[in-house]
């Protein structure tokens, strides 16, 4: 029991500190459909407690690739 309760824990911080390098852009860029969306950004500065300057931010996809593979 005191196991399960301690990989629980575990997985709960984990969760929650991966959640914040996501959201203050320590870790994968966001996806330019959420850079649209007005509730995405609610959620980032909720989660983090901060304002998150966006334009330090990269976008996953380079625009320019993406249109040459389409050509």
């Amino acid at each position: 029991m005191i196991f399960f309760a301690l990989f629980i824990a575990s997985w709960v911080v984990a969760a929650l500190l991966d959640t914040q390098a996501y959201f203050l852009g320590q870790s994968k860029p966001i996806h330019s459909r959420n850079w649209l969306i007005p509730k995405f950004h609610v959620l980032a500065e909720s989660l983090t407690s901060q304002q998150i300057d966006y334009a330090e931010r990269a976008s996953s996809y380079d625009p320019g690739r993406y249109l040459a593979r389409l050509d």
